[in-house]
């Protein structure tokens, strides 16, 4: 018997009985919000160590100067991974951990990290990024030295928490909650992000994962193909491209008349070759949805659902 006609046939079982309030499907951990924060942030963390390995082998080890595009692109970098941060653990106290403590009592472990060290390395990451400059003296060789070591202790402290919380935590979401109330939690937080944080949230998911994420939570099919999506990837494109550029150490070149090679080292997002107008343009349109087309508005017809549709 055809195993995907059989998979298609359990699903749609399920969907219907838990609709009818016979049982409640366990959450998919993976798939989680507090799971996709957790790997956005593994996505940037691993992204500004390439960069910060690429500078400091330039700058300390062969004593080049960092160009200026470069540092730049690092203190861009560096402050959207700081919101980042912030915006995710302003949500686990906020949200996720009263959520938890409403029906069981959380690990002392799960709760044991030094969160103000986390945020003197954070601020003290951000403060010697915002303060590079583009010269091969001494100060400047120590400052990139410094923004390395630290970051390679962030990025490791952060990990390990990340890691402990999810060995943790998700079990015990999985046992107390069900699909339905994490999904009903879930919408109401995308609802009320910016297309530039949520392209962040999904960033590291591929196309088909990022469309089943948006369906899981609501959002009707047509809305995804025609304006979020569409407004996903253009924010994803000069994200990306930056990140090739830091991690190479490199611009990238013109090809032919006026035209960017656009690589696949990261996904290849907005289709390869591009002219040299587009980031321009892609930029300004993102602008104009963040100002225009608040998240929180998408909540108009999120409601909607198909037959057998589970929140």
């Amino acid at each position: 018997m055809n195993s995907s006609w059989m998979y298609r046939c359990c699903v749609s079982k399920s969907a219907a009985q838990a609709k009818a309030g016979k049982f409640n499907l366990p959450i998919v951990a993976r798939a989680n919000r507090w799971k996709l924060g957790h790997d956005a942030i593994r996505y940037d963390l691993d992204a500004i160590m390439s960069a910060l390995e690429t500078a400091n082998a330039t700058l300390v080890v062969r004593g080049r100067a960092l160009p200026g595009w470069q540092v730049e692109a690092l203190r861009s970098t560096v402050r959207s991974f700081y919101l980042g941060l912030h915006m995710h653990l302003a949500h686990k106290r906020t949200v996720l951990f009263p959520m938890l403590s409403a029906r069981l009592v959380l690990p002392s472990k799960m709760l044991d990290y030094d969160e103000a060290t986390l945020m003197a390395l954070l601020d003290r990451v951000r403060g010697l990024c915002e303060g590079l400059d583009i010269t091969a003296s001494p100060t400047a060789k120590a400052a990139v030295r410094e923004l390395y070591a630290g970051f390679f202790v962030l990025r490791t402290l952060l990990r390990q928490q990340m890691e402990r919380e999810e060995v943790l935590g998700l079990p015990l979401l999985r046992m107390h909650f069900t699909a339905r109330e994490a999904a009903a939690a879930e919408r109401k937080l995308i609802s009320q992000m910016r297309p530039a944080d949520l392209a962040w949230l999904l960033r590291p998911l591929a196309e088909a994962e990022k469309k089943e994420t948006l369906t899981r939570v609501g959002v009707p099919g047509l809305f995804q193909k025609l304006v979020l999506l569409p407004a996903l990837r253009r924010a994803d494109r000069a994200v990306l491209r930056t990140h090739r550029e830091l991690a190479s150490g490199e611009k990238l070149g013109r090809v032919g008349s006026g035209l960017w090679r656009d690589g696949d080292r990261f996904g290849n997002v907005g289709g390869g070759i591009q002219s040299q107008a587009q980031p321009r343009a892609a930029k300004a349109q993102v602008q104009a949805l963040d100002q225009a087309l608040p998240c929180a508005a998408l909540e108009i017809k999120w409601r909607r659902r198909r037959p057998g549709h589970l929140d």
